[in-house]
């Protein structure tokens, strides 16, 4: 028994590959149409959660949701007149409209979480503006956590002043933020640069 084997080589895989039966088209219609439709039963779910507890942990139904997601979402938390909201590791909400979106839509909120959602200082400047009541339809926030958000001494300045006019919130996460010692006292004294008046 001379029988010489010789070992497959890579060109061989190459034609094995070739020949492999395609699978479903990620990109057809019908994927498209069936992704949708998951998302909006997901989306239908949190909101029936919401309207029941009027709280809502994002990340329970939603991992990390998209633009679209978020601009079909907020709206009809809106209508079910939501109280506490959690959108930590929401990275799309660093878009400034959709901050604006959220802070404007959600007038019935005490309660914000914003963990990780890579505001930096522009989200905290929008934050700021709501907490100090110069953004209309804003809410009367209770509690306010933006917790690892590279907020830096302009961004912690904004919020300080915010949080200073603000005559409901009791409680400010800003943990874990580079504000540096400058940020952190005018966070507490505000911004010296700015009209008291």
């Amino acid at each position: 028994l001379n029988t010489l084997t010789t070992a497959p080589t890579a060109a061989d895989f190459g034609t094995v590959m070739e020949t492999e039966p395609s699978g479903p088209d990620d990109d057809s219609p019908a994927s498209r149409d069936m992704v949708d439709a998951i998302k909006r039963h997901v989306a239908d779910e949190a909101i029936k959660s919401a309207e029941e507890s009027k709280e809502l942990t994002v990340s329970s139904y939603i991992s990390n949701p998209d633009q679209q997601q978020l601009e079909m979402f907020v709206p009809r938390l809106a209508e079910v007149e939501i109280e506490v909201l959690d959108c930590s590791y929401c990275l799309e909400l660093r878009t400034p409209h959709l901050l604006l979106l959220a802070l404007r839509s959600l007038s019935n909120l005490i309660s914000l979480d914003l963990m990780a959602c890579n505001l930096a200082n522009e989200g905290a400047i929008i934050v700021g503006t709501a907490l100090g009541g110069g953004m209309s339809g804003a809410p009367s926030l209770e509690s306010v956590c933006l917790r690892a958000n590279r907020i830096r001494g302009e961004g912690a300045s904004a919020i300080g002043g915010g949080a200073a006019k603000s005559t409901s919130l009791r409680k400010l996460d800003l943990s874990a933020n580079p504000i540096g010692d400058i940020g952190l006292m005018r966070l507490v004294l505000g911004d010296p640069n700015q009209n008291t008046s």
